[in-house]
């Protein structure tokens, strides 16, 4: 847990989701987007966050697009750790969604899935404020 103030790891329990491609990719890819007016272009994670934020049924599309993407899923315990034995061998993508300190963050990190201990650490710096 990198995060200052807060004791809990914002990961422990959760689930992260193993992905063919980013959340960025595949949020791009569903049409999130700004409009080719737009004065300033943001990220397809900050326009799906904005919806959350809003409670706007574009964050329930956002997710529902990951499905094309999907590979599995694991579940960390309370300290953040996991063992994974169903997952297939190769490079992927990790996506967590966590709350500390009263922000939400989003993970949206690369991984490699490879024989034996495998290592990502969540924190402050590889992590995406949403809101």
């Amino acid at each position: 847990n990198g995060f200052i103030g807060q004791a809990a790891n914002p990961l422990g329990g959760r689930e992260l989701l193993v992905l063919k491609t980013s959340f960025e990719e595949a949020l791009r890819k569903a049409g999130f987007q700004d409009p080719p007016s737009a004065q300033v272009k943001r990220s397809a994670v900050a326009i799906w966050a904005a919806g959350c934020k809003a409670q706007s049924p574009i964050c329930k599309q956002g997710i529902d697009a990951l499905q094309t993407f999907y590979v599995g899923k694991i579940r960390l315990d309370g300290t953040g750790t996991v063992r994974v034995s169903n997952l297939p061998k190769g490079n992927f993508w990790l996506l967590g969604l966590g709350v500390a300190n009263g922000q939400h963050f989003v993970w949206n990190l690369p991984l490699l899935i490879k024989p034996g201990p495998n290592s990502i650490s969540f924190n402050h710096d590889n992590a995406t404020l949403i809101y």
